[in-house]
């Protein structure tokens, strides 16, 4: 690669295009049923709308929009009525014999009231504070999750769609490579009759042709496949009838690009990095229960003995709340809360470890997988020629079938080759851009 392609720059950007002409597969021959022709761009809008995964993640962001506007209603007083009927009797105790106490006197006592009230925080400790901020950061935790669902769905779609542009082209191929070796199985019949080749020859090159037939049966059932994963992909309840439009092709185009920013921006870890404010309020949260609280409390009641609600008071209290004991409830909330805060920070560090990993490693395949497609395909042209010139020379009769037999399969060989080098560039490209986290899937 050289000294640049030793920095951290990608000067060999692999895009995966869907390049040429847009064609889509023909319907089996066997079935009518029309075959339905996708483009990416369709079934980009289709998952974008129906995939369950990217639903689920935006049901998601309701919910901790919601909650929090919800968190930040604390900070607003709250009124409620409340009604209630009691009962009381009183009395006064007096001695008996041998210390014993009996009633007195006794007066029973009914009361009915309904009541206005109002009660407003006005300090918790900074735990309302806290429960707004801890919201938010939930909140921004699941938008960072839809964006990495959203463009973890594309890339596995991105696979799947390539994998049917593979599956067809590999129908072709092995379709092509069928009609080859049927020609040269008459071919060999031709010289067997006529008593140049022997029949082992003949046999041989019928089992190669038996061969491609069964390759063309293997690549419809990848295809089969293929058409389920990217159905499920698109929220659709069942494949039907469809092909993918276009054809594997590979354009090299230069873009630069920078770990660190890719670490930074990435959903992952902005995922986890409001994992970690989210824990840094739980302590938040849990020291304030060690602080007094205020509360500002003001009622207006109608009361009565009966239930005609004729008599009025009113009411307006500070109360001041100082938590003195409880059980240890509160030192061991602290302790595990901390404890807590500590476990995201260090996750949050082997997370932005583990992304740098995933793309310094999905660059270097993606160089290797580019490489393989230079190579493949200057021996796909040299083999091409090869297997030309042997074919003139065994038909007449300068080459013998064994020597002829190696060319002719290393040149099918090499187009298959071929094919998988497009297939695996295309996958290695959607790797990276799957490890880098964003990123617009061509």
């Amino acid at each position: 690669m050289g000294e640049q392609g030793i920095r951290l720059t990608i000067a060999g950007w692999l895009t995966a295009t869907v390049a040429g002409t847009v064609f889509c597969a023909p319907a089996p021959t066997n079935s009518a049923v029309t075959v339905e022709c996708l483009t990416w761009e369709s079934c980009l809008a289709t998952a974008s709308e129906h995939n369950p995964d990217i639903l689920a993640a935006q049901f998601n962001v309701r919910r901790a929009a919601a909650a929090a506007k919800a968190a930040a209603g604390a900070k607003y007083p709250t009124v409620s009525v409340e009604a209630s009927s009691a009962q009381a009797e009183d009395g006064a105790a007096s001695s008996g014999a041998a210390g014993a106490m009996s009633p007195a006197s006794q007066q029973s006592s009914d009361e009915t009231s309904l009541s206005l009230v109002a009660r407003y925080d006005l300090y918790t400790g900074g735990r309302i504070n806290a429960e707004i901020r801890g919201a938010n950061a939930s909140r921004r935790q699941a938008d960072a999750g839809l964006a990495a669902t959203r463009h973890e769905v594309f890339c596995d779609l991105r696979r799947a769609f390539v994998r049917l542009l593979y599956a067809q082209e590999s129908i072709e191929l092995s379709k092509s490579i069928a009609r080859q070796r049927e020609t040269n199985v008459g071919l060999v019949q031709l010289r067997f009759e006529g008593g140049i080749e022997h029949k082992g020859s003949y046999l041989f090159s019928r089992a190669l042709y038996e061969e491609s037939l069964a390759d063309i049966r293997q690549a419809e059932r990848n295809r089969q496949v293929a058409q389920i994963e990217l159905a499920r992909l698109m929220g659709r309840p069942s494949p039907a009838a469809f092909s993918a439009a276009g054809k594997l092709d590979v354009l090299w185009r230069a873009a630069s690009t920078n770990w660190d920013e890719w670490v930074r921006v990435h959903p992952l870890g902005r995922a986890k990095e409001a994992a970690l404010d989210i824990a840094l309020e739980d302590v938040e949260k849990a020291r304030s229960k060690f602080k007094p609280s205020l509360t500002l409390v003001g009622s207006s009641s109608v009361y009565s003995k009966e239930m005609d609600l004729d008599q009025y008071r009113w009411k307006v209290a500070m109360v001041l709340s100082l938590p003195l004991f409880a059980g240890g409830q509160n030192v061991n909330a602290l302790a595990a809360s901390e404890a807590g805060a500590c476990a995201a920070g260090e996750e949050l560090r082997s997370t932005r470890e583990k992304l740098r990993a995933q793309m310094e490693t999905a660059f270097e395949l993606l160089l290797n997988a580019r490489e393989r497609v230079d190579a493949q395909r200057t021996l796909l042209s040299a083999v091409t020629v090869r297997a030309e010139i042997a074919r003139q020379q065994f038909n007449s009769g300068l080459l013998r079938f064994e020597n002829w037999d190696l060319i002719e399969n290393d040149s099918i060989a090499k187009q298959k080759q071929m094919l998988e080098a497009l297939r695996d560039a295309l996958l290695a490209d959607i790797a990276l851009r799957q490890a880098l986290g964003s990123g617009e899937l061509p």
